[in-house]
């Protein structure tokens, strides 16, 4: 029996994954998008075959206002939070904290940065956990 794969040849997403969720209770509240991938550094980002792309703590500014590259969509966003769940050595080490620390403060944003280009393939993160805010 021969395993088929789903249909990935349209790049496109769904356009529901990307629309605002609206209270109910209170109008014109937007409640922001929870999102869960692996970092690329994961090798879950790697060995599954519906994995076209493979994200980093940047990969979300593309949907910001006004940012150099935002014309790939008209769909807006701010991040309100990410979060990069570590193995438990790095947790451990202290690792995990201080690259969550500084992606939640600008001005220690450089700590996350060298490790994202220079450290990343050898301190691997798992899971990366976004929290996206519309923009309307």
């Amino acid at each position: 029996m021969k395993a088929s794969l789903p249909d990935r040849s349209s790049n496109k997403v769904p356009s529901a994954a990307f629309r605002p969720v609206v209270s109910p209770s209170v109008p014109n509240r937007v409640i922001s998008r929870h999102i869960v991938t692996p970092h690329y550094s994961d090798c879950s980002s790697w060995n599954d075959p519906t994995h076209k792309w493979h994200l980093s703590t940047y990969s979300f500014r593309y949907f910001r206002e006004g940012y150099q590259s935002s014309y790939y969509s008209k769909a807006r966003f701010e991040t309100e939070r990410i979060h990069i769940d570590m193995a438990r050595l790095w947790r451990a080490l202290g690792f995990e904290g201080l690259i969550n620390s500084s992606l939640q403060h600008k001005t220690l944003r450089f700590v996350s940065k060298f490790w994202e280009c220079y450290l990343s393939l050898i301190v691997r993160a798992g899971a990366m956990k976004f929290v996206l805010r519309a923009v309307k």
